[in-house]
Formats: structure tokens, sequence, C-alpha cells
């Protein structure tokens, strides 16, 4: 059986602790993410449903506790393991990360060891989220021949030659969610479709609501997919 790829996401808008993170990270097997901003940091979440986060707190023009607010409102923080990093040792910044029920709150600069052994003791396999759908979206149905290229449990990318745009609700007719059992609206655009070469189009797609039995037969077959 194909292991499944532990995926740790890295958010900070210094340059430097990105490419440390990921040099350090990327030895010991992980594939590291990487995100700057928290808009791009949340895209990457519903994308690749990431193992760990690690969350700077003071991103430039943001805090990187808006990510957690992002997180928290669509039912995923929960589901995560979050680590907060920072220069600061504020009591306020300390006990506000707690309250978010992050696992824990790592002091820069970051040593090899203890970005190793947090990621080594907590690095068994998370359950992902069971999300809520949200009806105030707008509807929109499209015939659209696509394929699906990449998925998890709380996400996929659709790559077709139409360009969608950002909340909208879709349907989608597909042998594999015939097979999963996903009935209709529990699928809404997460963001503008990306360009990958003139008239081709990736899109991520999000899944909403979907009960715990249906994100084990997804578990499943992600596991023993090529």
């Amino acid at each position: 059986m194909k292991e499944t790829k532990k995926y740790i996401l890295i958010v900070d808008d210094d340059l430097d602790i990105l490419v440390f993170c990921e040099k350090i990270l990327s030895n010991i097997g992980a594939v590291v993410l990487k995100a700057t901003n928290t808009e791009d940091a949340l895209s990457k979440v519903l994308e690749y449903a990431p193992h760990m986060v690690f969350l700077d707190i003071n991103l430039e023009n943001e805090a990187g506790f808006a990510l957690l607010d992002a997180l928290k409102e669509r039912e995923i923080l929960k589901h995560l393991k979050v680590y907060m990093i920072s220069s600061e040792k504020s009591k306020e910044s300390i006990l506000l990360s707690k309250k978010y029920g992050v696992q824990g709150y790592l002091i820069k600069p970051l040593s090899n060891n203890t970005l190793i052994n947090t990621v080594r003791k907590y690095s068994k396999e998370k359950a992902l989220p069971e999300l809520t759908a949200m009806d105030e979206y707008k509807e929109a149905k499209v015939f659209v021949p696509g394929e699906i290229i990449k998925f998890n449990e709380i996400s996929f990318v659709i790559r077709s030659k139409v360009k969608f745009m950002t909340k909208e609700k879709i349907e989608i007719e597909s042998n594999f969610f015939n097979e999963m059992n996903v009935k209709k609206g529990h699928i809404k655009i997460y963001q503008k479709s990306r360009d990958i070469n003139p008239g081709i189009y990736d899109t991520v797609m999000q899944m909403i609501g979907l009960p715990e039995s249906i994100l084990q037969l997804i578990r499943k077959r992600q596991k023993r997919r090529v």
C-alpha cells in the first residue's frame, strides 16, 4: 500500500523562516507547504488538508489569528494540529493562542531539534473535519467536462475548460462521487479558477456537510489511489 504523504503548512512572511523549515522538515519525509499570508494559507488548508500547521502570529499587515478565525468559522480548526510561532513572549498572545485551542506556542528563533521533535510528537494521523453546509451561497448549474486531479476529505481540484467564480454551489455528475455516495448540494467552489494552460483551468472545490461514513470511504480511496 502506498504511504500517505504527510503535509505540513508553514505560514510566515519571513522567507528565511520558510526556507529553513522546508529544509529541516523535508529531510524527515514531510511535504512542506508554504504561505506568506492568511488567504494563501486557507487555500492550502482546503486543498491539501495538512497534518500540521505552524502559524506566525505577526504576518505582514495582518495577524495570524485571522487564519484561526477563518478555520474556526468553517469548523476545520478543531481538527487541525496548529502551533503558533512568534518572537513575542507576551502573556496576552500566549493566552489568546490557548483560547483558540492550538497545540502549542513556539518562540523564535526555532531550533532544528524543536521543530523536528514537535513534528514527531504529533505526527499521528488526524481526523479531518465534517463541514457544515452554507445555504447563503448563490447556486449555479453548469455542465462541464473535466477531470478530478486531486482530492482529500475536505476538497478536490477539477481541471476543465471552464473558468469558475468563487462561492458558487455546483452539482457534479461523476462515477467517483456516485461511488462515494456524495449527494447534490455538498460541493461549492472555494476560489476562482487558476490558469494552467491557455483555455485550461484548475479549480478548488470544497465539499461541505459530509457525514463521517462518507469521509471514511474517501480516506480509503485516497490511500489506495496511485
